[in-house]
């Protein structure tokens, strides 16, 4: 079950000041997970993504109240400092160097990570432990992000290659 609510306590978004919505998602048995989004639908923030397990004697309820406070602390956090200036930098000389095609595919990757699901962000921080990718404690959940996206890059790459297959074979 996938639950989207609004919540009054948010703050504006810090890269565009549209609102924040809170979402939840209940796998069934033991954990929810909440995150925050930016509704501005040119704009594709997204807070970290919070998982809480129900303990013994707690109930759904109060887990996912746990969970959404978690995830609204997180959003609601302003840090004011040098790295994400530097890091806007570097993303828009990184930006600057991508051919067109690589340019739109991107850009449909990061439209699909809007709406990432709870399954594919777990996926993505699944892989990310199999592999021994560590965040560094400054990183927050960028590395999560940048990995939920490489893998919507991945399908729309495949979605592409595979059009253009059936293209040159309907030529032939």
């Amino acid at each position: 079950m996938h639950e989207i609510k609004q919540t009054e306590q948010l703050k504006r978004c810090p890269f565009c000041g549209g609102d924040g919505l809170v979402r939840t998602c209940h796998d069934g048995q033991f954990s929810i997970t909440a995150d925050v989004i930016c509704t501005n639908t040119g704009c594709h923030a997204r807070g970290r993504l919070v998982t809480t397990h129900i303990g013994e004697g707690e109930t759904e309820e109060e887990a996912e109240t746990k969970a959404r406070q978690a995830a609204v602390d997180s959003w609601n956090r302003r840090e004011q400092d040098d790295r994400r200036t530097q890091a806007e930098q570097e993303r828009k000389v990184f930006c600057n160097s991508l051919s067109a095609d690589e340019t739109a595919s991107m850009m449909e990757a990061v439209k699909l990570f809007r709406y990432s699901d709870c399954g594919e962000l777990r996926f993505s921080g699944n892989m990310a432990r199999l592999y021994g990718c560590i965040p560094l404690d400054s990183d927050g959940d960028n590395l999560l992000n940048f990995l939920c996206t490489l893998y919507h890059y991945g399908r729309v790459q495949g979605i592409r290659s595979e059009r253009a297959r059936r293209k040159r074979g309907q030529q032939a």
